[in-house]
């Protein structure tokens, strides 16, 4: 097993989202995909999306999120299948653009 623990920001950790006020985890996870695999991958090449999932956590507010203004949540990569344990919270800004 490889472990995801090493996992501690992110290369791209600015998302945008266009033309709303509010958002839900559900929302911001498809636009993370990408940007989390890649993430995993610098712990080993041979993982792959199957390997992790990954989570979110809004800051100091319930969900749905009010991104009138840039907020600031963090995202949490969990490892399965070939890969195992827990990042901690790496902090991504939300931008309404």
């Amino acid at each position: 097993m490889i472990l995801v623990v090493g996992i501690n920001k992110s290369d791209k950790p600015t998302v945008h989202i266009s033309y709303q006020t509010k958002t839900i985890s559900e929302q911001l996870k498809p636009q993370f995909k990408a940007v989390v695999l890649k993430a995993v991958k610098t712990i080993n090449s041979s993982l792959t999306k199957g390997d992790f999932d990954y989570f979110f956590e809004s800051k100091g507010e319930e969900w749905s999120i009010n991104i009138t203004n840039d907020k600031i949540v963090r995202v949490q990569i969990e490892g399965k299948n070939n890969a195992t344990g827990q990042t901690k919270s790496i902090e991504v800004v939300i931008k309404n653009s």
